[in-house]
């Protein structure tokens, strides 16, 4: 499973390449959704997409004043693709989330 270190109180920003059989293949017609929880499946926060019309590309984030609230620990995430009542969700990866130092 996949690790990605995050500084608590830093904007949240992940871009993806959504990929069919390896090539990169537009997102326009997906519904792209994704949250992060906490190990009691508590919802810490939805993330917004934003897709990169034309490419396979498309940005998860959230706001410096949304993760300035998210607990020091390990989170859970996943990305869920919707498209004519198809639904496939990523592997769950973990945010390691760590206190900031500079305040």
């Amino acid at each position: 499973m996949a690790q990605i270190k995050f500084k608590r109180g830093d904007t949240f920003t992940l871009t993806c390449t959504y990929k069919v059989d390896g090539i990169a293949t537009s997102v326009s017609a997906l519904t792209i959704e994704s949250q992060i929880r906490n190990q009691r499946d508590t919802l810490i926060q939805d993330l917004t997409v934003t897709k990169l019309v034309g490419t396979g590309q498309f940005t998860l984030v959230a706001s410096t004043a949304d993760t300035t609230e998210w607990p020091v620990s390990v989170l859970r995430c996943d990305i869920q693709f919707s498209e004519g009542g198809v639904v496939r969700s990523t592997q769950t990866f973990d945010i390691s989330v760590v206190e900031e130092v500079t305040k």
